[in-house]
């Protein structure tokens, strides 16, 4: 960052993984997972301290991928209310060697537990972005609350570990504690501005606008945060040779 303007990135990003695994080990509600919190903010308080001495304009986003909740219960195996017998199954997604396989495990597991839903893969609920990909498999199962799912029981060669005690990967729509958090602070936003929870799928057009940056067709809308730049027809992208983003990934 203390490089000449000509050879000075322009966007950086950092992972910080520390409470995203101790949430997983300990639970979210954990003493170790609060630790982790207070580390990161630590870590993220050097950082802006580092920046502040640069005296660069700088534009800082930080933000998390997921939230995360407490799992109940244990495995959830769907091979105890449908017949997979002839299914290849990876974690909890399905692979029936016929349609004719696909409609039958579909019918036997359809209202077979109030922990998940069932859908044919083209039926999947659109908001998902989840049924036109074989990859997905077929019949697919959405968990209804942080419970671990299953398809196949492993052989006995190969027992289950224990559930985590944290999970995350469900529809925020259904599980509040799933969403996320996002701060964004520097030259470009607009001090003080609160924002509607939007999906992280908006983030990255916007990041390319202050970039100047020409993106595709992808499924983020700058619409929905350009409000918080400062300018929203004029951004730091005119003055590049002297600006840097940094994205922190919390």
């Amino acid at each position: 960052m203390k490089l000449p303007p000509d050879q000075r990135p322009h966007f950086i990003t950092l992972h910080y993984a520390n409470v995203d695994s101790a949430g997983h080990k300990y639970g979210p509600n954990s003493r170790e997972t609060s630790d982790a919190v207070r580390h990161v903010d630590e870590m993220i308080g050097k950082l802006v301290t580092g920046l502040s001495a640069l005296s660069l304009p700088v534009d800082l986003f930080v933000v998390s991928d997921h939230g995360m909740d407490q799992e109940q219960g244990d495995w959830i195996l769907l091979d105890k209310y449908a017949d997979l017998s002839k299914f290849q199954g990876a974690g909890s997604l399905m692979y029936a060697p016929s349609e004719a396989d696909a409609e039958k495990a579909y019918e036997q597991l359809k209202g077979a537990s109030d922990k998940f839903e069932v859908y044919r893969r083209a039926a999947v609920p659109p908001s998902l972005h989840y049924n036109d990909n074989p990859r997905e498999g077929d019949p697919v199962v959405v968990a209804t609350g942080p419970y671990e799912i299953m398809a196949k029981t492993p052989d006995a060669d190969h027992p289950l570990r224990a559930p985590n005690h944290g999970v995350h990967g469900y529809d925020p729509a259904l599980l509040p504690n799933m969403r996320a958090i996002f701060y964004a602070a520097g030259p470009d936003i607009r001090p003080g501005v609160t924002v509607a929870p939007f999906e992280n799928i908006h983030i990255y057009p916007l990041i390319a606008k202050i970039l100047g940056l020409r993106i595709g067709n992808v499924d983020g809308k700058l619409e929905v945060l350009q409000p918080i730049l400062r300018e929203p027809q004029k951004t730091a992208a005119s003055a590049l040779s002297s600006e840097m983003l940094t994205a922190v990934s919390h």
